[in-house]
């Protein structure tokens, strides 16, 4: 038998060196992008969130500000005090602090929800950007994969099939066998057998990695269709 010509499977099929990217891959990139969506929408509402209580607190501060500026102008009166012109002044002022100090909180708020949406659509970008490319690295390195798997199905095949030829030599030396070589060539025979055996296992496997190869291309061209 010509062992020589049998190249062991795992050397056959499975051998796609850097061919990494498949549907798993794929599937946690869609899953980061998902979260990344997630993300932005929970960004933008922290920052109204925290926006919306910058100006409630400005106007808190404001009308308590007003509130006492106002209890001194009726305490003036009260005690027919000469500084009522000067207090109602300090009223004007505390109103007029007060409407500015909101604005300012209004204007911080509006800028804190723009940044975070910039900040928030980066991300999602950024995780979009990284699930195409990992759907198109799928789809190259699975097509690398059928392509192997193809080549390596066709060469245990025919490795299978010089097994094949190995045993009909096998069987025809064996008829013509005396009684001096027949123990010698049936056990040839039997050598022969197991490893035509073996080779079919071996084909049985490429076919199985060829079809899981195909299956997985499929599902990952799909994403991009």
């Amino acid at each position: 038998m010509n062992k020589s010509l049998l190249i062991p499977a795992g050397l056959l099929v499975g051998i796609c060196v850097g061919c990494n990217t498949g549907p798993e891959d794929v599937q946690k990139a869609e899953s980061d992008y998902q979260q990344a969506q997630r993300n932005a929408g929970q960004m933008v509402a922290d920052a109204r969130q925290d926006g919306a209580e910058g100006v409630h607190e400005a106007r808190k501060v404001a009308m308590e500000n007003v509130a006492e500026e106002r209890e001194d102008v009726q305490e003036a009166i009260n005690e027919h005090d000469t500084d009522v012109a000067e207090e109602r002044a300090d009223v004007k002022e505390a109103i007029r602090e007060g409407d500015t100090a909101i604005s300012e909180a209004e204007a911080a708020r509006k800028d804190e929800i723009a940044d975070a949406k910039i900040a928030a659509d980066k991300k999602v970008a950024g995780a979009k950007r990284e699930l195409e490319e990992t759907e198109r690295k799928a789809v190259e390195d699975g097509r690398k994969r059928v392509k192997q798997s193809e080549e390596a199905l066709s060469k245990q095949q025919q490795q299978l099939s010089d097994a094949s030829a190995e045993v009909a030599a096998a069987e025809s030396r064996l008829k013509d066998a005396n009684d001096e070589n027949r123990a010698r060539l049936q056990s040839e025979l039997e050598e022969c057998r197991k490893a035509e055996q073996k080779e079919q296992t071996d084909v049985n496997e490429a076919k199985a990695e060829l079809a899981k190869a195909q299956a997985d291309l499929r599902k990952v061209a799909s994403k991009t269709e």
